[in-house]
């Protein structure tokens, strides 16, 4: 046998995420050994005892420790079969891995009443939010208690607004 395994990824790991091992699905052609190298181990087995699909859990080099925070752009994976044939190494999709929390760095209320800071019925309130870094999602925002309608401005900037009615106290 003269033929190396060919490895392939299958599914990639997030682009953004939080999880500070986020798993990949690979391929292989042959049973063998996989290696993960670059900036990436993994603390899946080593072991692959048949073709197919694996997935894999990516880890610091040492295969033990969690991701740090940063991206990932150089993990690469590779499999040798049973007689010492060596795929050729395959880049893996990069990844960002954040785990800080974005923060409000601007929050600021207002209405369209005369007094900004009061509220009668049909008039809106309005609260205007801006991140200090792109939201996944848009928040939820409560006014009173009540439930209001976001809008997106941008992945860092949002407007929520309700309209006092019968059921929304003045105030």
């Amino acid at each position: 046998d003269e033929i190396a395994p060919i490895v392939s990824e299958v599914t990639p790991a997030a682009i953004l995420t939080n999880d500070t091992t986020p798993d990949v699905i690979i391929s292989t052609d042959e049973e063998g050994t996989l290696s993960v190298a670059g900036s990436c181990g993994t603390s899946s087995s080593s072991t692959l005892s048949t073709s197919g699909l694996f997935a894999i859990t990516l880890t610091q080099p040492d295969n033990t420790t969690h991701l740090d925070a940063g991206t990932y752009n150089d993990c690469t994976i590779s499999v040798t079969d049973a007689v010492g044939n060596t795929g050729t190494p395959q880049t893996l999709t990069a990844f960002e891995v954040d785990t800080t929390a974005p923060i409000l760095t601007s929050v600021s209320v207002s209405s369209d009443n005369a007094n900004i800071n009061l509220a009668k019925l049909l008039d809106n309130i309005t609260v205007n939010i801006q991140a200090s870094k792109d939201l996944a999602a848009a928040p939820t925002v409560r006014i009173g208690g009540y439930l209001a309608t976001v809008t997106a401005n941008s992945l860092t900037n949002y407007t929520a607004t309700l309209t006092v009615s019968g059921a929304t106290p003045e105030g």
